[in-house]
């Protein structure tokens, strides 16, 4: 298969963008609910798997198509 190579200047920004908002939300864990820093990450890291791991939820690149299945067979 090719490997599928980004070159637009937004997408490669996204992976920054994705570290200062999970640092945002480290530091809202911590000064907010008074977790620890170590709570803070782990909670970061248990949402990303939960909402950002699914592949129903996620960003689509560019030339990709998602494909929805009704499963009752109803237009």
């Amino acid at each position: 298969m090719g490997q599928c190579i980004l070159s637009d200047s937004e997408t490669q920004a996204r992976p920054l963008q994705i570290k200062t908002i999970h640092r945002q939300m480290e530091n809202l864990a911590v000064s907010g609910a008074g977790l620890s820093p170590w709570e803070a990450r782990e909670q970061v890291n248990i949402i990303d798997e939960v909402y950002f791991q699914n592949p129903a939820l996620r960003q689509l690149l560019p030339g990709q198509m998602k494909y929805f299945l009704n499963p009752r067979g109803n237009r």
